[in-house]
């Protein structure tokens, strides 16, 4: 975690913010919980394992959206015949990379 979510401050992976005094240690614990996900969904991926990349990949996006996260969930959705969900992914991966306006978002179905 680079920045205080509440006010912004640098925080250099410390556990409490300097200037507002947050205690950071549960964000910094949802962001290695989100690391964890994400390498169990790359390893899915790569063994196209697609029901645990599906699992993977929904935890991932929940606790820290990011493009590569929505696509993998994508990829995971259509091969669960998951159609609805595949496409909410995909457009909040196009949304995050800056190539789409909608402001759906992909939530666990």
């Amino acid at each position: 975690m680079d920045t205080c979510p509440a006010c912004k401050a640098k925080t250099a992976e410390k556990t409490t913010c300097h200037r507002c005094k947050l205690d950071l240690q549960l964000f910094l614990d949802v962001e290695k919980e989100a690391e964890n996900h994400a390498i169990k969904a790359r390893q899915a991926h790569e063994k196209k394992d697609m029901e645990t990349l599906y699992i993977h990949s929904s935890r991932w996006v929940s606790l820290k959206a990011s493009p590569e996260a929505c696509r993998l969930l994508a990829i995971s959705a259509l091969h669960m015949q998951n159609y609805p969900k595949a496409l909410m992914a995909q457009k909040m991966a196009a949304r995050l990379s800056g190539k789409y306006s909608d402001t759906q978002e992909c939530r666990q179905t």
